[in-house]
């Protein structure tokens, strides 16, 4: 077993530096997190994200803080991320693969208190301190630390999504809002001495905190897929045997592509998740048959304001003729339901709009009051319910089956498109006047974005434009 026998925080105590430094304590020579070329033990980790942390603090970024993190993932970005969840302030990622023109679009409606650059050549408004990442670095951990406060409400993480308006949308996440995740893994599927895990996702989702801190406040080393190793999954699924990978968090589309590689033999995993999209029955049997007996499966829902809710496991829920339910609560403190036009619980084999409730909830959309308003509804005990727009039906055995959306919210590989902020950056190509977007297929099956637009315009000089300003998943 792993050396990680604390077992699960008291709600005060969910804090994620909180428990990395518990781990870093118990195992300090133990390697951590790994990038080609690159590692760093517990120890090192430690005292590297205290440096940030330091000189952070010595600019006046404390409690309360945004900071928004301009980096690729590596050692130095994990370092970073912790140094400025220390000094009690929220990490807001910036992907260098977004264009210039997105993340000019995110900075000046953000207003962040700092950005930590570790690229240089960052375009950002003089309102916004840039502090660079090898002058942090160079700095001693002599300013000291400041304790930290048992606030496990406070915002960890603003992560940007695709928004409705035709702008980001940027949702706040507490640190205690991920911890009804992570301790299903760690009571439900402990790790075991000999285990290594990856991180390969977008840091802009919760899949990328997931696959980090998981396994990382548990003493297992964490190995970073580099972005053109994700992208080649032959060389990705080659990564995971050459490391012994043991378990993995993948999105269904990449999954059904993967098991579509000539001679694909799985690696002896001991889990696989299945997040970020719905998992239509077809591929949870090619993924049954395609994985060792042995190896656990499951589809865990949610999105990016409610992630990881409901879990089916795919073993003991797949049925040929019938789609997979969405499944049931992760924990006791995620409360769905099924609710009608009148907010009212719908009957057994009736459909309604999914509500979620409990501490598994975002915080609200980062200054944004009006939206975060609109998102919620309240019930007439107080409690607030985050509408997921997502209609699903109550099956007679109280499972959850997913019908479809009521918005015009997709999913491409995983990732949230508002159709709408697509269809809007048409719009402003000079010589389009007519402009829709929409799916190649059904939504279960993970199709493609297709866009349609009038009059006839050069394809390569739409989509040229639509590279300055879309990130790359939001392209069609």
């Amino acid at each position: 077993m792993t050396d990680s026998s604390h077992g699960t925080p008291a709600p005060q105590r969910r804090l994620l530096h909180l428990l990395f430094e518990e781990q870093a304590a118990r195992t300090p020579d133990r390697v951590a997190v790994r990038s080609p070329g690159a590692s760093a033990t517990y120890g090192e980790l430690s005292a590297e994200s205290d440096r940030f942390a330091a000189a952070l603090r010595t600019r006046g970024i404390g409690p309360g803080a945004a900071v928004g993190l301009h980096l690729d993932r590596s050692v130095g970005y994990v370092a970073a991320m912790l140094g400025i969840l220390k000094a009690q302030a929220a990490v807001v990622p910036l992907p260098p693969s977004y264009p210039h023109a997105r993340l000019q679009e995110i900075l000046a409606f953000a207003r962040l208190d700092a950005l930590i650059d570790g690229t240089g050549g960052l375009p950002h408004g003089p309102e916004t301190p840039v502090l660079a990442l090898d002058e942090l670095r160079s700095l001693g951990p002599h300013a000291g630390v400041p304790p930290t406060t048992d606030d496990s409400t406070r915002v960890a993480f603003v992560l940007c999504s695709s928004g409705s308006t035709g702008r980001p949308k940027m949702i706040a996440r507490s640190h205690r809002s991920f911890f009804h995740r992570l301790e299903w893994t760690w009571s439900e599927w402990p790790y075991v001495e000999g285990e290594a895990c990856v991180q390969k996702s977008h840091m802009t989702t919760t899949h990328a905190i997931y696959e980090l801190f998981e396994p990382l406040l548990q003493g297992v080393s964490v190995h970073i897929v580099p972005d053109e190793d994700v992208r080649d999954l032959q060389k990705f699924w080659d990564f995971l045997r050459a490391r012994g990978v043991t378990r993995l968090l993948i999105v269904p589309s990449m999954l059904q592509v993967s098991l579509d590689l000539p001679s694909f033999v799985p690696p002896p995993l001991r889990q696989v998740v299945l997040m970020g999209e719905y998992l239509q029955p077809r591929l949870a049997g090619r993924a049954l048959a395609a994985f060792p007996a042995t190896t656990a499966i499951f589809s865990i829902y949610g999105s990016t304001e409610a992630s990881s809710t409901l879990v089916c496991d795919v073993r003991a829920s797949w049925r040929e003729d019938r789609d997979l339910p969405l499944g049931r609560p992760i924990a006791p403190e995620v409360r769905p339901q099924v609710l009608g036009p009148d907010l009212r619980p719908v009957a057994p084999g009736e459909s309604g709009l999914l509500y979620m409730s409990g501490p598994a909830l975002f915080e609200g959309y980062f200054r944004n009051p009006e939206l975060t308003a609109a998102a919620f509804a309240k019930a007439a005990s107080g409690e607030r319910h985050f509408n997921t727009q997502d209609q699903v039906r109550l099956a007679p055995d109280g499972a959850i089956e997913y019908v479809g959306r009521v918005d015009h919210t997709v999913k491409v590989r995983g990732f949230r498109v508002d159709l709408g902020e697509v269809e809007r950056a048409l719009l402003q190509h000079p010589r389009v006047a007519q402009a829709a977007v929409m799916l190649d297929g059904p939504a279960t099956e993970s199709p493609a974005l297709v866009a349609f637009y009038a009059p006839a315009v050069d394809r390569n000089d739409v989509l040229g434009r639509l590279k300055e300003q879309l990130a790359p998943y939001m392209l069609p």
